[in-house]
């Protein structure tokens, strides 16, 4: 699927299977937009070149960085989209798929207005918006565009370089003010969006089967075995699963709003780490060793 026949495909998923645990691995739109909504950056790129009229460059991505073992879903989720973009090694053990091109973001623009971020990354994708629309535009050529792009970057998750505070000193200060705008966080999820955005299906099972052959705890993301002591069993040990989802205390209503969906779990935060968690613990009463 190529992306300028993006919006006149009826292809509604692609499947994928992992290489290692051999799990058929489904993607839907909803499933992208939830994966993204817990791993992807929306980028507003500003770098100084001294051969541009401005003296700044301007470039806008989305980037998906996860550990080398986990290269199949970006290799998914970059088939749904069409092959567009490119998967390249990161650092200590990574891989990062970025769709950079201006044309292909149009792609990834189509599908998030179609299937909308639940978490508070909504805003930074209407923000990322914004500033997809100057450098179309052309107005990234000018200074003007270029500290337009500069006030939208200080409101992203990521806000200014110290570069760019430093290159734009009175922006920076005006738009500190300013409050980052909120959005509703959902009450119906769409249980594809779900499965993306907590990776439940396929990192507990592939957890579970490394645990049982370690005989140790491990985790793998928010979803971990846990083999403790016990003196009520016949063989000293017990299992327990733990599920829990950590995101910014910003998206603390989202996250009420899971153990709602779920009908189990609960809910608590750490205001001095600004962090909000949805924990579930299902202890079992028998291992096999």
């Amino acid at each position: 699927m190529r992306p300028n026949s993006y919006n006149n495909t009826i292809r509604c998923y692609s499947t994928i299977t992992n290489p290692v645990n051999e799990i058929p691995l489904v993607i839907t739109p909803w499933f992208v937009t939830g994966f993204i909504d817990a791993e992807g950056s929306f980028i507003l790129g500003l770098q100084e070149r001294y051969g541009f009229s401005t003296g700044w460059q301007a470039t806008c991505y989305l980037s998906i960085k996860l550990h080398s073992k986990d290269k199949f879903l970006l290799e998914a989720i970059q088939l749904y989209f069409g092959g567009i973009g490119s998967i390249k090694k990161g650092t200590n053990n990574s891989v990062i798929y970025n769709i950079v091109s201006i044309k292909e973001i149009d792609v990834i623009i189509a599908h998030f207005d179609k299937y909308p971020l639940l978490t508070e990354k909504r805003v930074d994708y209407y923000l990322f918006k914004r500033g997809v629309n100057i450098i179309q535009s052309g107005r990234h050529r000018s200074l003007e565009g270029i500290e337009d792009i500069v006030k939208i970057r200080a409101k992203l998750n990521w806000g200014l370089t110290d570069k760019l505070i430093a290159s734009f000193p009175k922006i920076a200060a005006l738009e500190s003010e300013k409050v980052r705008p909120l959005v509703e966080s959902a009450y119906v999820f769409n249980p594809y969006w779900v499965a993306g955005f907590a990776l439940f299906f396929l990192l507990l099972k592939s957890t579970i089967k490394h645990c049982k052959r370690k005989k140790k705890k491990s985790g793998e993301g928010n979803f971990f075995v846990d083999i403790i002591t016990s003196s009520t069993m016949k063989i000293g040990y017990q299992v327990i699963l733990v599920t829990k989802i950590t995101q910014h205390i910003k998206d603390e209503q989202l996250l009420k709003n899971l153990v709602t969906y779920f009908k189990c779990g609960t809910y608590y935060k750490r205001p001095k780490e600004n962090a909000a968690y949805f924990f579930y613990a299902k202890t079992y009463l028998k291992i096999w060793i």
